[in-house]
């Protein structure tokens, strides 16, 4: 489904998106990351979190060179995901 009102990219956000839109990992301590979602895109981008263990680094943020300094997972409880359409606008 796409929104004409909406400019910006659509699809899985992947290493091409977060290298465009997001602070470089080499800011060190001036850069952090907050990835939400489902438990596959979170998994995809920060690695496998197991229930409120923020669990170790892997991923297209690990690949592009952040540290686990650097990314958090803030919402690490389970949830119930709606299958309505969602937009992100980076």
């Amino acid at each position: 489904m796409t929104c004409p009102a909406l400019a910006g990219e659509t699809g899985y956000v992947n290493s091409s998106m977060v290298t465009k839109h997001l602070p470089a990992a080499t800011l060190g301590d001036k850069t952090k990351i907050f990835v939400c979602g489902p438990p596959g895109q979170v998994a995809s981008l920060a690695g496998k979190k197991e229930g409120m263990k923020q669990g170790s680094l892997s991923g297209v943020l690990k690949d592009l060179g952040y540290t686990e300094d650097q990314v958090r997972c803030p919402r690490l409880t389970p949830r119930r995901y709606s299958l309505r359409p969602q937009v992100f606008k980076f």
